[in-house]
């Protein structure tokens, strides 16, 4: 890999861990999309981004979860072998809402059953589930907005 192509992987990873995912998790979703290879093998995932089996193995299950990434066998040959899987942004978007919702049930649970209303944990819970149910209600219009011109 070449140091503008490992440099891209490292911002990658970095912004990645600045959202709250993992370093490793960016790091090799980064490699995929700028490696020029249609499909990589676990193998060269390890060596080239020189990271444990044991991260890369984790981190391709989480990315394989989100629908980032998806795993291909190749005829002949044992080895799995990862790209980057073809997104529809807007419909991977629709499919989180309901995540929201089941967030939003969380919070208003936990407001429910906690005994002190007015602490730190409390006004987040609050916070996080009124933001949550506002983004609801508008994610659909943008996510509406954006098929229309895609």
């Amino acid at each position: 890999m070449n140091s503008e192509k490992e440099a891209y992987v490292l911002r990658f990873g970095q912004m990645w861990e600045k959202l709250g995912v993992t370093f490793i998790g960016g790091k090799i979703l980064g490699y995929l999309l700028v490696c020029d290879q249609p499909e990589v093998s676990f193998q060269t995932l390890v060596e080239e981004l020189k990271v444990s089996k044991a991260s890369v193995s984790n981190n391709l299950k989480m990315l394989e979860e989100v629908g980032f990434i998806e795993k291909v066998n190749l005829p002949k040959d044992r080895k799995s072998f990862y790209r980057p899987a073809q997104v529809d942004m807007a419909n991977l978007m629709r499919e989180r809402l309901q995540l929201m919702s089941l967030y939003t049930d969380l919070m208003d649970e936990g407001l429910r059953i906690k005994t002190q209303k007015k602490d730190g944990a409390a006004q987040f819970m609050r916070e996080t589930g009124d933001f949550y149910r506002w983004f609801a209600v508008q994610l659909p219009k943008f996510l509406d907005n954006y098929q229309k011109i895609k």
